[in-house]
């Protein structure tokens, strides 16, 4: 997987480039998770929108999806920006003033 395209079909996001760019990276860095997310082993458990209020970036509203990996008792969690509010611009400006120089 390392190097080619990873869909993330089970995502109900599905063909969102963060979440493409994001399978990507951990399919690169690990055999694991790249066969897991290629397979049918990780499924989709559930969705949901989190509200967040960080002290310097103010309200985050996040999409949460859990993915399980039922045989082995375990889950990846995705926090992502709901389209549509300022929580993606808000998270960018976040991790500018972190960022090391």
């Amino acid at each position: 997987m390392a190097g080619g395209r990873v869909a993330p079909r089970r995502s109900r996001r599905a063909g969102d480039p963060v979440i493409a760019r994001l399978a990507e990276r951990l399919s690169a860095a690990s055999e694991t998770f790249a066969r897991r997310w290629s397979g049918t082993e990780a499924v989709p458990r559930r969705t949901a929108n989190k509200s967040f209020m960080h002290p310097v970036a103010g309200p985050l509203v996040l999409l949460c999806e859990v993915l399980e990996v039922p045989e082995r008792e375990q889950r990846v969690v995705f926090y992502l920006p709901v389209p549509g509010t300022p929580t993606g611009q808000r998270l960018r400006t976040l991790a500018r003033q972190h960022e090391k120089p």
